[in-house]
């Protein structure tokens, strides 16, 4: 979507309040919590998750509208399930591409408790957005009510993730699967399922053997093709193959 539409798709987004909590005896009686809230959504009665009166609750649109505003043109994705919203946003600006390949922030917040507000860069692989840990690039922000803006900070740490995805994407072709022992580290690193793990195996025996970034698009093709609850799961489905990925350059010394 360009600017225009994630900004309508924002403001359509869902808002949330605070409602207060109260407590039968089992029979007639009941009691209400002084200490504690219920988060609903406006319009309905469901609960998502309760907490305390401190609690300062952000509404989604709080978090991703300063960003799209600080951004002339991107291309966005915006997915919502219950209480978690997360947005991807790939801006046209030089310093988020390098040729071919995109990188963008992906901002999440939820109003369940799941997650603090959390600005996360990604890159673009296969069409679809790989989320970089947290510990390389990434800011946190408890539930404060301050608006965020894209600052030059972001800019500035998109330099260490180039750097980092360079090296990734250049030095993980080059390790090849040709052992029991690399099989068992790449299954374990990447969580491939028993078919998957065969099938390294196999390639190893008979074949070419796989090298490590073939099992990466091998990871990236299933999370693609599974069907998920919703978007928002594939979306953290891809975070955890981000850790992955990176998790698996550190053993390997890339």
């Amino acid at each position: 979507m360009d600017k225009k539409t994630t900004m309508q798709v924002i403001e359509r987004l869902p808002e949330f309040e605070l409602r207060d909590v109260a407590v039968d005896d089992g029979e007639t009686v009941w009691t209400r919590q002084p200490n504690h809230k219920a988060v609903v959504q406006k319009g309905t009665a469901e609960s998502l998750a309760y907490v305390s009166t401190k609690y300062k609750l952000v509404q989604f649109a709080e978090v991703l509208k300063p960003i799209a505003d600080g951004i002339e043109e991107f291309n966005a994705h915006v997915r919502q399930f219950k209480g978690v919203c997360v947005m991807d946003v790939f801006p046209e600006m030089n310093e988020f591409s390098d040729g071919d390949t995109k990188y963008g922030i992906t901002a999440i917040n939820s109003v369940d408790k799941s997650t603090s507000i959390v600005i996360k860069f990604n890159v673009e692989v296969n069409g679809e957005p790989v989320i970089f840990p947290k510990k390389l690039a990434g800011f946190v922000k408890p539930h404060t009510g301050k608006s965020f803006r894209l600052t030059q900070d972001y800019i500035t740490v998109i330099t260490k993730v180039k750097d980092a995805w360079h090296n990734i994407v250049q030095h993980f072709p080059e390790i090849e699967i040709k052992d029991e022992d690399t099989v068992e580290m790449v299954s374990e690193n990447f969580k491939l399922n028993k078919d998957h793990k065969e099938y390294v195996r196999t390639k190893m025996t008979i074949e070419q053997p796989l090298n490590v970034w073939e099992v990466v698009e091998l990871r990236l093709q299933e999370i693609s093709e599974r069907n998920y609850k919703s978007d928002v799961h594939k979306s953290k489905a891809l975070e955890r193959l981000g850790n992955e990925i990176f998790n698996y350059a550190l053993v390997a010394g890339v």
